[in-house]
C-alpha cells in the first residue's frame, strides 16, 4: 500500500500548472497561504504544523510558542491583529484546510523530529525556573504599564473633550452676559429719562408753592403794620384822656384845695 504522503505528492499539481488551469488562482496567493506569515517557512507535520488562533489567523506551532513566551501580553496575542487567544497552545485546533492545500500543492516542509528531552541537573532546572519567573514578571509589568497608559490616554481624551465643552460653555455664558448687560443699560437709560421728567415736574410744583408762600409772607407784614398803627392810635387816645384828667385835677387843687401829699 502506498503511503499517504507519497500518494499526496504523486497527486499534487505544480503551482504553475494550477495557476494556468481552470480555477485561475494566483500563484503568489497560494504560496503565501501555504507559508507561515511570521517566519515565512513551509508548514510541516511535526514542529511547524499550521494552527489557527481564535481570531482566524494561522501560524506555525513554533512561531506561536515564541509569541506566547516572549510576547507583551498575558495571553497569546495575534501577530497580525493583536487580538488575544485565551487558551493553551496545545488546545489550538490545527488548520486542516491549510494543511490539505500544502499537501496538495507540494509545499509541505520536511518533517523535523521533536527535540529530545534532555535531563538537566537541579541547578539548571532552578535557573530555568527563575528565568521563567522573570519573564512572567516582566510580562505582567508590561501589561500593567500598558493598562495605565491606556487609562491615562482615555482620561486625557475625556479631559480634552471636557475642556472643549467648558470653553464653548464659557463663550455662551459671555454672550448671555453681554446681552443682559445691553438690555439692562437700555432699561437704565429709559428709567433715567423718566426720572428727569418727574424731577422737573416736581421742581415746578415746588416753585409754585414757594411763590404762594412768598405772597402770603408779603400780605402778613402789611396786615401786621395796620394792626400796630391801630394799637398805637388807641394808646395815644388813652394817653390824651389821662393827661386831660390830670390837668383838671391840678386846676381844682390850685383853685382852693391843697394837693395831697403822697
Amino acid at each position: 500500500m502506498m503511503p499517504l504522503d507519497q500518494k499526496n505528492k504523486d497527486n499534487a499539481k505544480p503551482i504553475d500548472n494550477f495557476a494556468d488551469g481552470d480555477k485561475n488562482i494566483s500563484a503568489s496567493f497560494v504560496e503565501n497561504l501555504c507559508l507561515c506569515q511570521v517566519c515565512y517557512m513551509n508548514y510541516n507535520e511535526t514542529t511547524k504544523a499550521a494552527r489557527m488562533l481564535h481570531c482566524g489567523h494561522t501560524f506555525c506551532t513554533e512561531c506561536i510558542k515564541s509569541v506566547r513566551n516572549y510576547g507583551n501580553s498575558a495571553y497569546l496575542e495575534c501577530p497580525t491583529c493583536r487580538s488575544e487567544t485565551k487558551c493553551a497552545i496545545s488546545d489550538l485546533a490545527p488548520n486542516y484546510l491549510v494543511m490539505e492545500m500544502v499537501r496538495k500543492f507540494g509545499f509541505m516542509g520536511a518533517a523535523v523530529a521533536e527535540p529530545p528531552v534532555v535531563r538537566r541537573s537541579r541547578a539548571t532546572r532552578r535557573v530555568q525556573k527563575i528565568e521563567e519567573m522573570i519573564d512572567e514578571s516582566y510580562r505582567q509589568l508590561i501589561i500593567t504599564v500598558k493598562a495605565d497608559l491606556l487609562q491615562k490616554f482615555d482620561d486625557l481624551k475625556e479631559n480634552m473633550s471636557y475642556s472643549t465643552v467648558r470653553r464653548e460653555l464659557d463663550q455662551l455664558c459671555g454672550s448671555v452676559e453681554d446681552a443682559v448687560r445691553d438690555a439692562y443699560s437700555g432699561y437704565s437709560e429709559s428709567e433715567s429719562d423718566h426720572d428727569s421728567s418727574d424731577s422737573s415736574a416736581t421742581t415746578d410744583s415746588v416753585e409754585v408753592v414757594r411763590n404762594e408762600n412768598n405772597v402770603g409772607m408779603v400780605e402778613n407784614p402789611l396786615n401786621q403794620s395796620s394792626d400796630e398803627s391801630i394799637s398805637y392810635e388807641s394808646s395815644d387816645t388813652e394817653d390824651t384822656s389821662s393827661g386831660s384828667s390830670t390837668a383838671s385835677e391840678a386846676s381844682s387843687y390850685t383853685s382852693g384845695q391843697s394837693m395831697p401829699l403822697y
